[in-house]
């Protein structure tokens, strides 16, 4: 009968908690990946709805996957040129930017910085984040 090692802070056994870890760096793959299919989906419906074909950031996306694009994109001092095309046919709800702020699921892989960057930009383009 071995004896399981105790972690004071927690008191759980670190067995359990390297497997909680585990689960969680899992969950959160899972959750990087639905999130670079949510990114494609954004370029098929900007070329679709708002007739932009945004290659440079499908190119992008392929290349770096979802959420490094989306954190370079938010991380800009300015709007990329896909935004402003955006903006001039009405639809910034079709920006990386409103695609994190408006939806909670993707909060947890961006830090609150990000978050708020991406919501000040919207805001500073009149469009008002739906939550």
């Amino acid at each position: 009968m071995g004896i399981a090692l105790l972690n004071p802070p927690y008191g759980l056994p670190l067995r359990v908690q390297y497997f909680d870890l585990c689960l969680m760096e899992r969950e959160m793959e899972k959750l990087k990946e639905e999130f670079t299919q949510a990114m494609f989906e954004i370029y098929r419906r900007a070329k679709v709805e708002a007739k932009y074909p945004a290659n440079i950031f499908l190119q992008m996306v392929t290349d770096r996957g979802g959420l490094d694009t989306a954190r370079y994109l938010i991380n800009q001092l300015q709007p990329s040129d896909g935004y402003t095309h955006l903006y001039e046919r009405g639809r910034i709800d079709l920006t990386v930017e409103a695609m994190v702020v408006e939806n909670s699921r993707w909060h947890p892989l961006f830090a609150s910085e990000e978050l708020e960057k991406a919501r000040r930009r919207l805001e500073e383009y009149g469009y008002r984040p739906r939550m």
